[in-house]
């Protein structure tokens, strides 16, 4: 059984008072987005990871997340949408035809 997350990190961050989005925000010298991502490729459940961000922002965040160490499991990651259900749309698109289970974060 196939298992994927979609790790919706596409929010604006306004509500954290910053000027970048919330996924690259640090928290204890890490981007909130890596915190997150490596939690899930540490629970042993999750065979894959679609990162959804704000556009334009893909190679920015492929970059922390892609190439982490702990991070141990195939990452995409696309551009969300203006909502949290438009973001979980654009990652329900790119989760494998074969999946059984998707987790949304």
């Amino acid at each position: 059984m196939t298992t994927f997350a979609i790790l919706t990190a596409a929010g604006s961050g306004t509500r954290l008072g910053r000027d970048l989005p919330k996924a690259l925000v640090d928290l204890g010298g890490l981007p909130l987005v890596l915190h997150a991502a490596r939690r899930l490729a540490a629970s042993g459940t999750v065979d894959g990871l679609v990162v959804t961000c704000p556009p334009g922002l893909t190679d920015a965040v492929q970059d922390v997340v892609g190439r982490d160490d702990l991070v141990d499991l195939p990452v995409r990651v696309v551009d969300g949408g203006t909502t949290r259900q438009a973001s979980v749309a654009a990652g329900l698109r790119h989760v494998p035809a074969d999946t059984a289970v998707v987790l949304v974060h």
